[in-house]
């Protein structure tokens, strides 16, 4: 396994244990004072400060793969998100047997920071 590889891998892991593990935006909740995306008043954990979490693992685990397998057409991008995107559905499908509750929004946030992984690696990958 290449260190790009193993990179890869080491984030998917961090994303695994953190969503099966606890909500880490409660300890967030009155340091970050972002605005809820649900528009509750909920504060940061309520939507706001979550999603953001959500959309940046995604980025990163997305852009680790895609530099890991060095993507180099739209196609092998999409199927990036594709995968990217399933292995949160399926970390959302497996989140009520931990005690926590699975969430559409939670898996929109995920597909759209895979998105946005699979965009920054078009757009600043090193052609090799």
């Amino acid at each position: 396994m290449n260190e790009r590889s193993t990179t890869a891998a080491l984030l998917a892991l961090v994303v695994l244990v953190a969503s099966l593990a606890g909500s880490p935006t409660r300890a967030f909740e009155g340091a970050l004072h972002l605005p809820s995306l649900t528009g509750t008043s909920g504060g940061a954990t309520a939507g706001g400060a979550d999603k953001l979490l959500h959309v940046a693992g995604y980025t990163a685990l997305a852009y680790a793969v895609a530099a890991a397998v060095r993507a180099q057409t739209p196609r092998m991008l999409a199927g990036i998100v594709l995968a990217v995107t399933v292995f949160g559905v399926g970390i959302e499908v497996v989140q009520p047997s931990v005690g926590r509750h699975a969430s559409a929004l939670d898996a929109l946030a995920n597909l759209a920071g895979a998105a946005l992984g699979a965009l920054a690696w078009w757009r600043f990958r090193q052609r090799d």
